[in-house]
C-alpha cells in the first residue's frame, strides 16, 4: 500500500495538471559555460562563469499563457553564486476586445521591462505591464517594483547607498526601486517607426518598501549640517525619450534616438543637504548596411553620447557644485567586451563587420559559421569621473582609449552553440602615462535541451 500511495499522489498531481492545462505544456533547459583570460587594471586573471537556466510555458486556453524560468549563475571575477526566479508571470492576450482595439494584453508577475533602446532600463522586476493595439499605434505602460529581485540579478546602482549595498554580503536583494513607464508606438509613418517613451523610478530607500537593507540603511537627510561624504541621499529621476528607425533604402537602414534626464539628489551645499536638480541627457544614432549577395555581410556604424559633469568625481551623486548633467541610466548595459564603462560621461564611435566566410560551400555547419570585428573608440565629453578604474583623478584628457574585439559563432547542431570572443583595449591619455594593455578572450559553450 505505501508504494501504492506515491504513485496514486503523481496521478492525481498529473490529472489536475493536465485539467489546468488544457492546451499545451512546453519545457526545457540551457546549460552555458564560459572560460577564458583577461587581465584589466587589476592584473591578469582567469574567467570562469556557468549558467543553468530551466524554463516552462504552459497555455491555460487560448488567451492566458503562464511563463516561468529558473536560473542558476556561477562566477569566480567576482565570485558570485545565484539562484533566482528569472521570470514567472501570467500573460493574458484579447484580440480584437472591442471596435477600434486590434488587441489588448497584459502580464503580471516577474519579467524583463526595459526601454527601447535597452541603454536606460533593462531589468527583471515584479510589477503589471499593459499593452493596447490600435490600427495605427500600440501603447504600452507598466508599474513595477525591483526590490523583491536577488542582488546578483540587477544592475542598478543609482545612489552611494546602493554601491555600498553592493559590497555588503548580508544585503540579499537589489536596490529598491518604484518603476513607472508609458510608451507609445507608431509602427508606419511614412514607412519610418516612432516611439514615445517615458520612465520614473522612485527611490524606496529607508520607507516600508525597502527590502534591500531596512534595519541598517544610512542616508543623509534634507538639511542635515553634518557632511559625510561616505553616504548618500535618495536618488529619484524620470527620462523622456524619442526614437526614429526605418529603411533610407532597400538595404540601408537607420536608427536614431535621445533621452532627456531630470530628477534631484541630496548635495552639501552651504553647510546644509540640500536638493539639486539632474538635467542631463543621452542620445545615439546608428547606420546598417546588408549585403546578403556578399556573405551575408553586414556593416554598421553607431555613435553614443552621455553627457557629464566636469565637476563630479564618480559616476553617482559624484556632483560638487551647481546641478549636474551627468547622465545616469537605471540599469548598465553592455557596450563592449573589454572595457565596458556605465553610460555616464562617455562617448563611444563603433564600426563593425560581420560575414558568413564559409557560406558559400551550402552546408548546414559552414552557414552558422559567422565572424565579426569590432573596432569602438571611447572619449569623455567632460573631464568628470566614469565608471571603470584606472583614470587618473584630475587628468585633463579626454580620450580613454580604443577597443578592437573579433566574435566568431558557430552552431555544429541545432542545441549546441560555440562563441569564441577576443578582444584588447588600448588606454588613452586618460588614464595617465604608459597604461597597461588590457586584454580578455574566451569560449562559450551553449546547449539548449
Amino acid at each position: 500500500m505505501r508504494g501504492r500511495l506515491p504513485f496514486a499522489t503523481l496521478a492525481l498531481l498529473a490529472a489536475v495538471c493536465a485539467s489546468a492545462f488544457p492546451s499545451s505544456l512546453d519545457f526545457g533547459s540551457f546549460l552555458s559555460n564560459t572560460t577564458g583570460v583577461q587581465s584589466t587594471t587589476s592584473g591578469p586573471s582567469l574567467l570562469q562563469a556557468d549558467t543553468a537556466q530551466l524554463w516552462m510555458q504552459a497555455a491555460l486556453g487560448d488567451a492566458f499563457l503562464i511563463n516561468g524560468r529558473l536560473g542558476f549563475s556561477y562566477s569566480n571575477l567576482p565570485p558570485l553564486v545565484a539562484l533566482d526566479v528569472d521570470t514567472l508571470n501570467l500573460q493574458a492576450t484579447f484580440p480584437q476586445p472591442e471596435a477600434g482595439v486590434s488587441l489588448y494584453q497584459y502580464t503580471i508577475g516577474r519579467s524583463l521591462l526595459s526601454d527601447f533602446s535597452s541603454r536606460v532600463l533593462s531589468q527583471r522586476v515584479d510589477g503589471l505591464s499593459m499593452m493596447v493595439g490600435f490600427p495605427a499605434a500600440s501603447l504600452s505602460v507598466a508599474v513595477a517594483y525591483t526590490g523583491l529581485v536577488l542582488k546578483p540579478s540587477s544592475t542598478i546602482v543609482l545612489s552611494r547607498a546602493d554601491a555600498n549595498d553592493a559590497a555588503k554580503p548580508a544585503v540579499l536583494f537589489a536596490s529598491p526601486r518604484l518603476l513607472a513607464a508609458a510608451q507609445l508606438t507608431f509602427p508606419a509613418v511614412f514607412g519610418q517607426r516612432i516611439v514615445f517613451e517615458a520612465i520614473a523610478q522612485e527611490d524606496m530607500r529607508d520607507t516600508v518598501l525597502d527590502l534591500a537593507s531596512p534595519q541598517t540603511v544610512d542616508l543623509v537627510k534634507l538639511g542635515q549640517t553634518n557632511q559625510d561624504s561616505s553616504l548618500g541621499g535618495p536618488v529619484s529621476t524620470q527620462y523622456f525619450g524619442l526614437e526614429l528607425d526605418g529603411a533610407i533604402v532597400s538595404s540601408l537602414f537607420y536608427n536614431i534616438y535621445g533621452y532627456l534626464e531630470t530628477g534631484q539628489f541630496l548635495q552639501y551645499v552651504g553647510g546644509s543637504y540640500q536638493k539639486v536638480p539632474i538635467l542631463a541627457y543621452l542620445g545615439g544614432i546608428g547606420l546598417r548596411y546588408y549585403a546578403p549577395s556578399v556573405l551575408f555581410s553586414t556593416v554598421s556604424a553607431t555613435f553614443i553620447l552621455a553627457s557629464g559633469d566636469a565637476d563630479a568625481t564618480t559616476v553617482v551623486e559624484g556632483n560638487t557644485a551647481g546641478s549636474s548633467g551627468a547622465f545616469t541610466p537605471i540599469t548598465r548595459s553592455t557596450v563592449a567586451y573589454v572595457f565596458s564603462p556605465q553610460l555616464t560621461n562617455v562617448m563611444i564611435g563603433e564600426v563593425s563587420y560581420s560575414l558568413k566566410p564559409l557560406a558559400a560551400i551550402r552546408a548546414s555547419l559552414a552557414d552558422s559559421l559567422q565572424t565579426q570585428v569590432v573596432m569602438d573608440v571611447f572619449l569623455r565629453p567632460t573631464p568628470g569621473g566614469v565608471s571603470q578604474p584606472g583614470v587618473v583623478t584630475g587628468n585633463m584628457d579626454l580620450y580613454l582609449g580604443t577597443e578592437v574585439d573579433l566574435v566568431v559563432t558557430a552552431r555544429p547542431v541545432s542545441d549546441i552553440g560555440l562563441t569564441l570572443t577576443g578582444g584588447v583595449f588600448m588606454p588613452g591619455g586618460a588614464f595617465g602615462p604608459s597604461p597597461a594593455v588590457q586584454y580578455k578572450a574566451g569560449l562559450e559553450v551553449s546547449i539548449s535541451i
